[in-house]
């Protein structure tokens, strides 16, 4: 019976979506793997009907060569490769690829270089490559909702 009160509510769906996870754990497990595996297929048949906007490499038969670069770095909600392997929906997934060009890793990795070159010579205290490295050398986030670094670290410490 539903409760008015929406304190006593909230404890009895909690208890009620404890036991329903304790009797279900072992297919709820097996579904939110398979669903995240869909979601890898899909991305990766995605990726093979793409090209590098820069220089024009295909795709297809080799979509482990195409990166997804932000237009605009404020806008990045979240890294797309946490995205899809994570398991988030695939139109959470498409929102933030509209956001991006696709580019190969190479020209991905000279475009930034560029970038830090041209920060260095315009005189710049960072560039995003010293921005990536400072953040990553004491475990801050570097956009918004890139907490998983910390969150993992945590949980090595306490297995």
């Amino acid at each position: 019976m539903p409760h008015k009160d929406p304190i006593r509510r909230k404890q009895y769906r909690k208890e009620y979506h404890e036991s329903w996870y304790a009797r279900n754990k072992e297919h709820r497990i097996k579904q939110v793997a398979r669903r995240k595996k869909d979601i890898r297929e899909w991305f990766r048949a995605l990726k093979e009907t793409l090209h590098c906007e820069v220089c024009e490499i295909s795709g297809e038969g080799q979509a482990w060569v195409l990166e997804f670069h932000h237009l605009n770095p404020e806008d990045k909600k979240e890294l797309i490769s946490y995205m899809v392997s994570a398991g988030y929906s695939k139109k959470r997934i498409m929102n933030e690829v509209e956001k991006c060009m696709v580019i190969c890793a190479n020209c991905h990795r000279s475009h930034h270089y560029k970038e830090h070159i041209h920060s260095l010579q315009e005189g710049e205290p960072e560039s995003v490559w010293t921005r990536a490295g400072r953040v990553g050398a004491i475990g801050h986030t570097l956009f918004e909702g890139e907490t998983r670094t910390k969150q993992r670290r945590g949980r090595r410490k306490k297995q």
